[in-house]
């Protein structure tokens, strides 16, 4: 048998010595059909077209699947990234109410549930002005012992954060305000 030392690419038809071409055992020669560059950029545009087509593919979804819950959700139930990295998913692997609860099992540590529970009985308003914030309830929660007390609204909450916690000062404020005329 002749050993043959050159080949014809298939690609760009330039005869070119075996060397320029990768080992490929199922082929009579043992050699690829193409040579090596040709090889190479044919993979490098049906990788960008491969990318291409994803990323035109998540822009037009409308359903995400949330690996936290198990569930697929509307893209809107997810949080998208400010500068998410090329060529990858912008949006968040866990949708919004997943994170939310995620967070505070971490924070507050409340089992799943344990904010629904306290926001049925709290008739969904604020336990201390009782009224329904148009944002949602915020965990309060004893800074030196980490219970949580119950769902304040925005204000409520920041207002006990800027009196320390402290029920004196809070009285103080209360006996000032009610003999103070308006």
């Amino acid at each position: 048998m002749i050993a043959v030392a050159e080949k014809v690419c298939l690609t760009c038809d330039e005869t070119k010595p075996l060397e320029a071409f990768h080992r490929f055992v199922h082929a009579p020669d043992g050699r690829q059909a193409r040579c090596g560059p040709c090889r190479n950029s044919g993979r490098r545009v049906a990788t960008r077209e491969r990318k291409r087509k994803k990323l035109l593919s998540l822009a037009t979804r409308a359903t995400k699947y949330c690996r936290w819950c198990n569930l697929e959700k509307p893209v809107s139930d997810f949080y998208k990234h400010a500068s998410p990295k090329p060529n990858t998913d912008p949006l968040d692997s866990w949708c919004n109410p997943c994170r939310k609860e995620e967070r505070r099992a971490r924070e507050y540590g409340m089992a799943p549930g344990t904010y629904e529970a306290l926001l049925e009985k709290q008739n969904g308003v604020c336990a201390i002005c009782h009224q329904k914030p148009p944002k949602g309830l915020a965990v309060d929660h004893d800074h030196a012992t980490g219970e949580v007390r119950g769902l304040l609204c925005q204000k409520c909450n920041v207002g006990l954060g800027h009196f320390g916690d402290d029920s004196d000062r809070l009285v103080a404020a209360l006996i000032y305000l009610e003999r103070t005329p308006c």
